[in-house]
């Protein structure tokens, strides 16, 4: 995986029989998961993490992911990067990453974070980028 982008993963089925499949989708330690649910159309993200390593699971939808390296202040250091993600993808954001989504359809992630995102904690890890990747 890549330190300056965003990267994106399609576990594989770990295990298949009559009752259906199991898909280990991160062998991580984490201390925060989150459900999001998003409406085609929808624009989220536009931000940035100084040290989570961010894993976000597709369940459903798909979504275009626009990524780019960013500094301490959030600004862009590099070119950004377009992936388009469909259900099932695990999609991963090193720390120093600014990225944004455009939802392209109804979509459900599993959010899978290193660092806490409590409220009280969301601004010292959830930082805004100074020139938006979606607008």
């Amino acid at each position: 995986m890549s330190d300056r982008y965003e990267s994106v993963t399609y576990p594989p089925v770990a295990f298949e029989d009559g009752r259906g499949t199991i898909v280990n989708v991160l062998a991580e330690s984490l201390v925060h998961v989150a459900v999001i649910t998003s409406k085609s159309g929808a624009v989220r993200a536009n931000h940035w993490h100084p040290r989570d390593r961010q894993h976000q699971f597709v369940v459903s939808g798909r979504l275009r992911a626009v990524s780019a390296p960013v500094d301490e202040a959030g600004r862009r250091t590099g070119p950004s990067r377009e992936l388009i993600v469909e259900a099932g993808a695990l999609l991963y954001t090193p720390p120093l990453v600014g990225h944004a989504y455009e939802f392209l359809s109804d979509a459900v992630l599993v959010n899978l974070n290193t660092v806490d995102r409590r409220p009280e904690e969301y601004e010292a890890e959830t930082r805004p980028l100074v020139e938006p990747l979606i607008p």
